[in-house]
């Protein structure tokens, strides 16, 4: 493994998608002193009918990833991606996405408008 490695002072993981997230992967980052507590996880929206449209995990799905996170790595830095303006958003949809990004807490976001 990296954290093996004893020139490896330090592992940060990027573009961490909820897709691929695991309960293994989650007890690395918290249990591995190399592994930084910073997490970026482009999740690009929160509501289900853009999630649908976009094919990803669905909002369920992603909050019980951050929930995990924050209670297995206490004060865990997460930065996050989000677009607006996806095909078929609607001014719900949008209105969720906004709330979330507010109410969430993350470290740094970045929200970006659909372009093809």
């Amino acid at each position: 493994a990296l954290a093996d490695i004893e020139a490896i002072r330090w592992i940060r993981l990027l573009y961490c998608y909820p897709s691929y997230f695991s309960e293994e992967l989650i007890r690395a980052i918290a249990e591995i002193p190399q592994v930084v507590k910073y997490v970026d996880m482009p999740l690009q929206h929160i509501a289900d009918n853009t999630l649908r449209a976009m094919q990803r995990p669905l909002r369920e799905h992603t909050m019980r990833i951050l929930r995990r996170l924050q209670e297995a790595v206490p004060g865990i830095a997460i930065r996050s991606t989000f677009i607006s303006g996806f095909p078929g958003e609607s001014a719900a949809d949008h209105r969720e996405l906004v709330d979330f990004v507010r109410s969430f807490g993350f470290m740094r976001a970045g929200v970006f408008s659909y372009s093809t």
